[in-house]
C-alpha cells in the first residue's frame, strides 16, 4: 500500500502518511476472500521440488467520496520550517551586523603590515570624525529659532555661608540686613515685533513683589521709554541717538558675516572626502611603523589595545607638508573654498586672484622643500591606540628632545568607560582622569584633575542625557569640588580666601526640553553649607505685550524729572509696607519710614546743648 500524495509505502492499516501527513483511504476487506488461483505446474524431468507461480494481488478499489479520493495537503510542517529559516536568517543578519566591525578589523590587523594597518585605522578614524563633525556642523548651520516672545525667571538666594561672611566683614549693620534677606527675584517678559522691543520686569524680595518696570524700545523712532507703574503711569523718554542705530547695524552685520563664514565650510559629503583625502596624504608618508598590543588603564578600567608607533623625523614632517601641499594645489574642493572665502566683501580680494596667490605660495614652498636639507633624526614619536573594532580611541605624541608628552585615551568595559588626558614636561604633570557609566541613555561618572600627584578638583557628572547632548542641548547635573590639597595651596598665599573656599563645591543642574525651554541652577557650597545660588528659567511663549506709555517726559531734562517725581503720587510708606511683608525687621522698617518722610520745617528743633532753650516737642 502506497501514499496517494507522496507515493511512500504505507502500512496496511495506516490512515495518515508518516512522511507528508496526508490522509489515505483504507480498503475494506470483504468477508469472503477470493482464493488464490493456482496455476498448473509442470514438473520437468528429474526435478524433485515443484515450482509454483507467486500469487497475483489486485489493487484495492475505493468507492469513497471526492474528498476522500483527493485528500487535503497538510502545510503545517512546511510553515514551521519556513518560519524557522526566517528566524535563523534574521539572527544571522543581526550577528553579522554586530560582528562585522570586529571581523573586518581582525582581518586587517592580522594580515596587513603595520603601515597598512595604520592607514586602515586612520582612514576609519577620519570617517568617524567627519561624521561626528558633520552632526555638529548641522547644528551650527541650523537657522536659529527666533524667539519673538519669551519669559524668564531669575532668582538669587543668599545662603548661610554668604550671610556669615557678610557678618564677619560688615559688622552689626550687615548682620541686621542678612538676618532677613533670603532671596531676590527678577521676572522678565520680553516681546519683539518689527523694530519694537518690550521688556516687562518685576522685582521681588523673599517672594514678595516690590516694584515693576516696563521698558519699550522704538528702534525706528530712536526712543527708549521707561515706566514704573508704582510711581507714575507717565513714562520717561530717552532719545537713543545715532549710537543705538550704529550698534544695531553692527550687530546685524556681524550676524550676516557669521552666516557667510558658515557658507564657506563645504557640505558634509565634500568635507568627509577632504578629511579622508588628506589623512591618506599624511599616512602615506609614515614608514617604519611598529605594532604592539598593550593593556591600557584609565579611571580604574583596563582594556587591551593595539598600539601603532610611528617615528616622525624632521624629514618626515617636510615630506608630509609637501604631500599635503601638492594635493591641495590641484584640489577642486579647496579651490571652491578659497573662492568662496574671497567673495566676502570684508576680505577685499578677487576670488581668482586669491586662488592664484594660494597656488603661488604653494609653489614657493615646494621650491624651498627641494633645497631644504632636513634631518632624519626623530623629532616626535606618534602613538595611535585602536580597539578591537579598529576605532581610534587614543593618541599620544612625545617630543623627545623637550621631554614633553601629550596623550589622550579612552577604554571601555561593557557600559563603563575610562578616560585619561595627561600633559607631562620636566617637573610638571597635569592629568585629568576618571570613569563613567551609561545607563538608560544617561551618563554618570567621576573625574579628577591632578597636578604633580596633587588632586586639585573632582568633577562629577550625574544623569547627563546623551541623546540631548548630541543635539546641542545640555540636560543633567555637573558638580565641581575643590580638593583639600588645592585649599592648602591657596592657604599659603591668602589664608582668608582659603578659609572661604574650604570644602568649596559648585553644583550646576541643567534642564532643557527644547531650544526654547531651558533652565539652570548654580549653587556654591562652602564648608558643607550653601553659600549662594542662582536659578534661571527661560522659555518661549511670553505675553507678546509691548507697553508704550500714554504720555512721557524728557528724561534728559532735570526740571521735568523733579516735577514728574513731585506729581507722581508715590508714597514711600507703600514700599515700606511691602518690605515689612517681605520680612524686614520693625526697627529697620521704622528707621526707613523716618528717612523717607522728613519732618516738616516747623517741627524741626533748632536748639542745641547750652542754649537754654527747651525742645517744645518734649
Amino acid at each position: 500500500m502506497f501514499c496517494e500524495n507522496c507515493g511512500k509505502p504505507l502500512g496496511e492499516d495506516a490512515k495518515f502518511c508518516p512522511e507528508c501527513g496526508a490522509k489515505n483511504a483504507v480498503p475494506e476487506v470483504s468477508a469472503e476472500t477470493p482464493a488464490a488461483v493456482e496455476m498448473p505446474s509442470a514438473e520437468p524431468a528429474g526435478s524433485e521440488t515443484p515450482v509454483s507461480a507467486p500469487p497475483v494481488q489486485t489493487a484495492p478499489i475505493s468507492f469513497g467520496t471526492e474528498e476522500t479520493a483527493k485528500p487535503k495537503k497538510k502545510c503545517g510542517k512546511k510553515l514551521i520550517a519556513v518560519a524557522a529559516i526566517a528566524v535563523v536568517l534574521a539572527v544571522a543578519v543581526a550577528v553579522s551586523a554586530f560582528a562585522s566591525p570586529f571581523v573586518g578589523n581582525l582581518i586587517a590587523n592580522t594580515f596587513r603590515s603595520p603601515e597598512s594597518y595604520l592607514g586602515y585605522v586612520m582612514q576609519k578614524g577620519a570617517e568617524d570624525f567627519s561624521g561626528e563633525f558633520a552632526v555638529q556642523l548641522k547644528l551650527l548651520r541650523k537657522p536659529q529659532s527666533t524667539v519673538d516672545n519669551a519669559t524668564g525667571e531669575f532668582t538669587f538666594t543668599m545662603g548661610d555661608g554668604m550671610k556669615n561672611l557678610l557678618k564677619e566683614t560688615g559688622g552689626s549693620e550687615a548682620e541686621l540686613i542678612t538676618s532677613w534677606i533670603n532671596s531676590v527675584g527678577l521676572g522678565m517678559d520680553v516681546a519683539m515685533q518689527d523694530s519694537m522691543m518690550g521688556l516687562n520686569a518685576d522685582l521681588s524680595l523673599n517672594g514678595t513683589d516690590l516694584i515693576s518696570g516696563n521698558v519699550a524700545i522704538d528702534g525706528e523712532g530712536g526712543m527708549l521709554y521707561l515706566t514704573v507703574p508704582e510711581i507714575s503711569e507717565t513714562g520717561i523718554g530717552f532719545p537713543m541717538g545715532s549710537e543705538y542705530n550704529s550698534v544695531m547695524e553692527s550687530q546685524t552685520e556681524a550676524m550676516e558675516l557669521m552666516r557667510r563664514m558658515m557658507d564657506i565650510i563645504p557640505e558634509e559629503d565634500v568635507l568627509k572626502k577632504l578629511i579622508c583625502r588628506y589623512t591618506d596624504a599624511v599616512v602615506g608618508e609614515l614608514d617604519d611603523v611598529e605594532k604592539d598590543v598593550e593593556t591600557v588603564e584609565a579611571g580604574g578600567i583596563s582594556q587591551k589595545l593595539t598600539v601603532l608607533t610611528a617615528e616622525i623625523s624632521e624629514k618626515t614632517a617636510m615630506d608630509i607638508a609637501e604631500a599635503v601641499c601638492r594635493e591641495a594645489k590641484e584640489d577642486k574642493e579647496i579651490k571652491n573654498i578659497i573662492k568662496k572665502a574671497a567673495s566676502i566683501e570684508e576680505f577685499g580680494m578677487d576670488a581668482d586672484e586669491a586662488y592664484d596667490i594660494m597656488r603661488e605660495n604653494i609653489d614657493d614652498f615646494l621650491d624651498e622643500v627641494d633645497s631644504y636639507d632636513a634631518s632624519r633624526e626623530t623629532v616626535c614619536e606618534l602613538k595611535i591606540y585602536a580597539n578591537n573594532r579598529g576605532e581610534i580611541v587614543g593618541i599620544g605624541a612625545e617630543v623627545e628632545e623637550e621631554a614633553v608628552e601629550v596623550s589622550f585615551c579612552t577604554v571601555e568595559k561593557g557600559r563603563e568607560t575610562g578616560m585619561m588626558l595627561q600633559v607631562t614636561a620636566p617637573g610638571t604633570a597635569v592629568i585629568f582622569e576618571g570613569s563613567g557609566e551609561e545607563a538608560g541613555g544617561k551618563v554618570s561618572g567621576t573625574y579628577e584633575l591632578r597636578y604633580n600627584d596633587m588632586k586639585l578638583a573632582v568633577i562629577t557628572l550625574s544623569d547627563v542625557d546623551d541623546a540631548k547632548l548630541a543635539k546641542g542641548m545640555l540636560d543633567g547635573k555637573i558638580s565641581i569640588a575643590l580638593s583639600e590639597g588645592l585649599q592648602n595651596m591657596l592657604g599659603m598665599y591668602d589664608a582668608e580666601i582659603a578659609a572661604v573656599l574650604k570644602d568649596a563645591r559648585l553644583d550646576m543642574t541643567f534642564t532643557q526640553d527644547s531650544e526654547k525651554e531651558a533652565g539652570v541652577e548654580m549653587s556654591v557650597y562652602t564648608g558643607g553649607t550653601l553659600f549662594a545660588s542662582v536659578q534661571t528659567e527661560v522659555n518661549g511663549g511670553g505675553s507678546g505685550l509691548i507697553k508704550l506709555p500714554a504720555s512721557y517726559i524728557n528724561g534728559e531734562d532735570e526740571r521735568e524729572l523733579e516735577a514728574w517725581l513731585a506729581n507722581s503720587g508715590f508714597k514711600p510708606a507703600d514700599l515700606v509696607g511691602k518690605l515689612r511683608a517681605a520680612g524686614m525687621p520693625e526697627a529697620l522698617a521704622s528707621q526707613l519710614e523716618t528717612m523717607t518722610n522728613p519732618v516738616p520745617e516747623k517741627d524741626i528743633w533748632h536748639g542745641g546743648e547750652g542754649t537754654g532753650i527747651v525742645d517744645p516737642r518734649l
